[in-house]
């Protein structure tokens, strides 16, 4: 998502007044080592999966490059409350590889 700021504000407007948010997004792991591993690996899986499920290896080569950009897990959270929503936090999913946001507009 190139701009994540106007695609909040955009769940933000269509949301009605308690309404929730859900989203399920790849982490971008804080540990150094684990991201170059996370990232080697995700460039790997995702040259094969392209080439056997579309013939072209670079189908999913946006995903390590979007991971590289994203903000991370907590920024998210920050960003959800700044555009106006609620109770914003985050979930880890398998060790923090992935994040679940939740958030209500009030």
């Amino acid at each position: 998502m190139p701009d994540l700021t106007l695609a909040i504000r955009e769940i933000h407007r269509v949301l009605k007044p308690g309404g929730q948010m859900l989203s399920l997004d790849f982490n971008r792991p804080s540990n150094g080592l684990v991201r170059a591993v996370y990232l080697m690996y995700l460039n790997t899986v995702g040259a094969t999966l392209g080439w056997m499920l579309h013939r072209d290896p670079d189908t999913y080569r946006y995903i390590p490059a979007s991971i590289r950009q994203y903000p991370g897990a907590a920024a998210v959270v920050r960003l959800l409350e700044e555009q106006g929503l609620s109770g914003a936090r985050y979930y880890p999913v398998l060790g923090g590889l992935m994040a679940i946001h939740r958030a209500v507009r009030t």
